[in-house]
């Protein structure tokens, strides 16, 4: 289930009510039901003496990790920096705003459980493995949309993951932008070259610094068509996908998408989004 941050909601589990809390306000202060009076009788027809007063939820925060601190607090609202987009309970992911000042267009899809990159096996299993549908889906929604517009068009959005060895803070993440326009430019005048089978992908050298792509194309980001396991299938960089740095954009033709891998300790993918004030128009 899927819910925006912005709103109050509350869930049950194991028989306790939970309160979902806005992460653009702080958390209402708990007061004991005895000083509440004639008000607590008038939200509810149950005698205030037959009520429990519930603790209040608390942000965990886990030392050196940033992100996951900040996905979980997403995850029970608890977020007030105003960061948190959407929270899936489901498939365990919440979509936060990028903080850097320089990326006024990106986003971020973050599991609210502990998985340090790319280079985790938990990649390959449910719902981790189809993070990048659920990503392309939410940057449709978001990407865009700070600037008042109402999103960029499909084939203007892109993905990206870096390696282990290229990001500060090690919890699976993936960037939420639009590709470079310049990077569009190279893959449409290959686009007839690039092809769908892993095992022959093609490869481009592509903007801002000319590193080398390895290039296929794709119908669908979820299952055994999930880009991580695309990528496993290139060159067998699946016996270290610790260095793969993978990007996905639209291709010309609707319902196709372009999975470009790139390998190497520092490898970073992201280089191919546009994340600034471009993408919104």
């Amino acid at each position: 289930m899927l819910v925006d941050a912005g709103r109050r909601r509350r869930t049950s589990r194991a028989g306790s009510w939970h309160w979902f809390r806005s992460a653009t306000f702080g958390a209402l202060p708990l007061v004991a039901l005895a000083t509440l009076g004639i008000l607590c009788a008038a939200w509810t027809a149950a005698p205030a003496e037959a009520q429990t007063p519930q603790p209040v939820p608390k942000c965990v925060t886990f030392p050196n990790n940033v992100l996951l601190s900040l996905a979980v607090c997403c995850a029970h609202s608890l977020q007030s920096s105003g960061s948190c987009r959407a929270y899936d309970a489901k498939d365990e992911y919440v979509i936060l705003k990028d903080h850097d000042d320089k990326k006024p267009a990106a986003y971020l899809i973050i599991p609210t459980v502990a998985i340090p990159d790319i280079g985790s096996s938990k990649i390959f299993d449910a719902p981790f493995v189809d993070f990048w549908e659920y990503g392309w889906q939410q940057a449709g929604k978001w990407v865009g949309v700070p600037q008042g517009t109402k999103g960029v068009p499909p084939d203007r959005l892109a993905l990206a993951i870096n390696s282990q060895g290229s990001i500060s803070q090690h919890q699976l993440h993936i960037h939420l932008a639009c590709i470079r326009p310049d990077v569009a430019k190279v893959l449409a005048a290959y686009d007839q070259d690039i092809g769908f089978d892993p095992a022959k992908p093609l490869s481009l050298r592509l903007p801002p610094h000319q590193n080398e792509y390895a290039v296929v194309k794709d119908k669908c980001l979820t299952g055994t068509d999930s880009p991580f396991k695309i990528v496993s299938r290139i060159d067998d960089a699946g016996n270290n996908m610790a260095n793969q740095s993978v990007a996905v954009s639209a291709a010309k033709t609707a319902g196709v998408f372009y999975v470009m891998d790139t390998s190497g300790a520092a490898a970073s993918a992201e280089e191919l989004l546009d994340q600034g004030n471009t993408c919104t128009k």
